[in-house]
């Protein structure tokens, strides 16, 4: 049997010989065939629409056992096993609040090896790098004020492939807007909300009944004359709109970004 094969082996292989000789000779003289098609890069294949899932970033800290403080995966799948990365917090790390996250890997799900590491470089601010060591890029965080004028967080990403520093805003002023003329209705509901959780404890109910009222976050980071490049659209699901960026350097953002969720 394995001579058959063999043989077969080989009949297949003296045709396809044939048939790629005839084709070369038929092709117009000065016509090169097209290359070889190739196998998609390592971060090609991730995703654009996705989002940061199972997030226990501020309790990093308290993570046993090599478990993922934030999984990646593709927007609206709801699933854990179509996770493409687990992010890795520094053990031991101390916590310092927004101003100051430690560094994290985001790791590939399918070797385990990394797709990005994030290392801060001073306050607010943090250098991405490639799994090979590479600089993809920087990315700064600004906090937001209420004195001497009201101003927003404000998140920017320098680009280490061509340069361009990528600005967003985090919430739209429409919504800002919103919620200052709602405020009233907003600290009822939450005082009525604060009574019922109490009333619950005292009782002895084990139920999570505590209520979050959660500031606008939508935010959309924009180039000097380009449209949105990058789309927090809420829930910490993002999305890519340009292939410039390169999908890591975005996975890294978006940590962050949802790290203050």
């Amino acid at each position: 049997m394995s001579e058959n094969l063999l043989g077969h082996v080989s009949f297949e292989s003296a045709v396809w010989v044939v048939m790629n000789y005839n084709g070369q000779e038929s092709a117009p003289h000065g016509q090169q065939h097209a290359p070889p098609v190739q196998a998609p890069s390592a971060h090609a294949v991730l995703p654009s629409h996705f989002e940061v899932a199972e997030r226990k970033l501020r309790t990093y800290d308290r993570l046993q056992g090599g478990e993922p403080a934030a999984v990646v995966r593709p927007a609206g799948t709801g699933d854990l096993k179509g996770a493409v990365a687990r992010v890795q917090v520094a053990q031991g790390a101390p916590r310092q609040g927004k101003k100051a996250r430690p560094a994290f890997a985001v790791n590939s799900v399918y070797d385990g090896s990394p797709l990005c590491t994030v290392q801060p470089a001073g306050e607010g601010e943090y250098e991405v790098y490639g799994g090979d060591g590479a600089a993809l890029g920087r990315i700064a965080r600004r906090g937001g004020a209420v004195l001497p004028w009201p101003r927003r967080v404000r998140w920017t990403v320098q680009l280490a492939s061509s340069g361009e520093s990528l600005g967003g805003k985090v919430g739209t002023w429409y919504a800002w807007l919103g919620i200052v003329v709602f405020v009233p209705f907003y600290a009822l509901l939450w005082l009525i909300m604060t009574a019922y959780a109490l009333l619950h404890l005292l009782i002895g109910e084990k139920e999570d009944t505590s209520w979050d009222l959660g500031s606008p976050s939508r935010t959309l980071w924009r180039g000097a004359g380009s449209g949105t490049v990058i789309e927090h659209e809420g829930n910490c699901v993002y999305r890519i709109g340009s292939p410039q960026v390169d999908h890591r350097l975005a996975y890294a953002l978006a940590v962050l970004h949802a790290w203050d969720r």
